[in-house]
């Protein structure tokens, strides 16, 4: 089976202390929710005054973190992590976008899902990232 997009969303928010539990309702794909089987991608990010609140997904379980994206600034902080997770049987109706600590900072995500990826290896490269060198220049790995 090819790797068909199943469907995304996104959104942003203010005052994103607390976590929030976002109900999957997809657009763009070819369903609204995910099903069995879907392999869904989480990205959460925040900007941030020297925070770096961790963003990894925790819940429901089950979703496997590539790991924590921070700027290194002192004073102008960004914090980023790509969360995945293979749905099982009965997927999750929802998933909870962690909170930041505080409602000074801004915060974005991003769902997308898609369907037909390979079971044994989802993702055939390791992950790589890079921190900024205080130049404003971005510095990809």
């Amino acid at each position: 089976m090819p790797i068909v997009y199943v469907g995304g969303q996104t959104a942003g928010r203010t005052n994103p202390s607390a976590a929030l539990l976002v109900t999957f309702a997809l657009t763009g794909g070819i369903d609204t929710v995910p099903r069995g089987g879907d392999f869904v991608i989480v990205t959460a990010v925040t900007g941030s005054a020297a925070g770096n609140p961790a963003m990894a997904v925790t819940t429901p379980t089950g979703y496997t973190a590539l790991g924590q994206l921070n700027q290194s600034a002192v004073t102008a902080d960004t914090s980023m992590n790509v969360s995945y997770k293979r749905m099982g049987g009965t997927p999750n109706a929802d998933v909870t976008i962690p909170g930041t600590g505080s409602n000074a900072f801004g915060e974005a995500y991003a769902i997308q899902v898609f369907r037909g990826v390979d079971a044994n290896s989802p993702l055939d490269v390791t992950s790589v990232s890079a921190g900024g060198i205080a130049t404003g220049r971005p510095n990809p790995g």
